[in-house]
């Protein structure tokens, strides 16, 4: 397979069969030829080299509720490395060795390694919460649902961490909130209104208490 015509291939099945699973939104033939996009929605798909590529959640800017304190974090970029594992004859499978990571530089979470966006979440965590497998095989080509599927869950995984990760999960929390300069309100009110300024949607206030 020509390394343009692979290209295609792959910015396809994140373009459309990962969108799609993201979404629950069904892909129409019109809908499949996405040559030259780089984004659809909030997934992104961006080529590393000719064996390598990331697969991208965007995470538009959110606030956490914690202890009727409210704490507000920018805009990030949820990111899984994939690289092709074979492309023979009508074959193309991808491969996924290490869990996402925040792409952003230097980006304060409480579970996020900062300096290299490492999420607190080891690769056992994700395998157990998400039902990914690092290192196996995904055929795109004849079977592109089921690792659309996979991929989504595994986004999923890492992005409720971020969101909901302080009442489920706070044993793994690397940072303390308020050593993280992020506060903005201490009341709903006052939370709602930050939000409203600046561009927020209401329905991404999350609770954890």
């Amino acid at each position: 397979m020509e390394e343009s015509c692979l290209d295609n291939v792959i910015r396809n099945f994140v373009l459309s069969h990962v969108y799609s699973k993201y979404y629950y939104h069904e892909i129409t033939a019109t809908e499949k030829n996405l040559n030259g996009c780089n984004i659809r929605g909030n997934i992104k798909y961006e080529l590393i080299d000719k064996d390598r590529f990331m697969i991208i959640l965007v995470i538009p800017p959110y606030i956490l509720n914690f202890q009727n304190r409210y704490y507000a974090f920018d805009r990030a970029e949820l990111g899984i490395e994939m690289a092709t594992a074979r492309k023979n004859g009508d074959a193309l499978s991808i491969i996924a060795s290490n869990p996402p990571r925040i792409l952003n530089k230097n980006y304060h979470h409480p579970f996020v390694y900062s300096h290299n966006g490492t999420l607190a979440y080891i690769e056992q965590d994700f395998e157990k919460r998400s039902g990914f497998n690092f290192g196996e095989e995904l055929d795109i080509i004849n079977n592109p649902e089921e690792p659309a599927d996979k991929i989504v869950s595994l986004l999923r995984t890492g992005e409720v961490l971020l969101f909901k990760g302080l009442k489920f999960d706070s044993i793994y929390s690397i940072h303390k909130l308020d050593n993280l300069d992020c506060l903005i309100a201490d009341s709903k009110e006052d939370a709602f209104s930050y939000a409203i300024t600046n561009g927020i949607k209401l329905e991404r206030i999350f609770d954890n208490n």
